[in-house]
């Protein structure tokens, strides 16, 4: 075997090592950007579930205020029905002026 077979052999097996090598390393990265994936997204998930909870607790501490309003306004409208239906046919003028004028 003359002495460039045996550079070039040894270079081949050389690049088949760093293959190899490289190989394993982006296998590396890849499972290390799968666990970043997915912390991140249970991180979003976890902050989305919280801003969801928030938004319920806050939700449960006005319904009372809500219902107790809408009580009055409906005890109102009973009292003055007269102005209850001049105010809705007010509304719904003006509702169906800013659809037709939008056209």
């Amino acid at each position: 075997m003359s002495y460039f077979e045996r550079t070039r052999e040894a270079a081949a097996q050389d690049l088949e090592e760093q293959i190899t090598m490289l190989s394993k390393q982006l296998a590396a990265l890849q499972k290390a950007a799968r666990k970043r994936g997915l912390a991140a997204l249970e991180e979003g998930g976890s902050a989305a579930s919280d801003a969801y909870a928030d938004a319920w607790d806050r939700f449960q501490d006005a319904l009372p205020a809500l219902r107790s309003r809408a009580a009055r306004a409906e005890a109102a409208a009973r009292e003055n029905p007269a102005i209850t239906a001049a105010l809705l046919g007010t509304a719904l003028a003006g509702l169906a002026i800013l659809f037709f004028s939008r056209r």
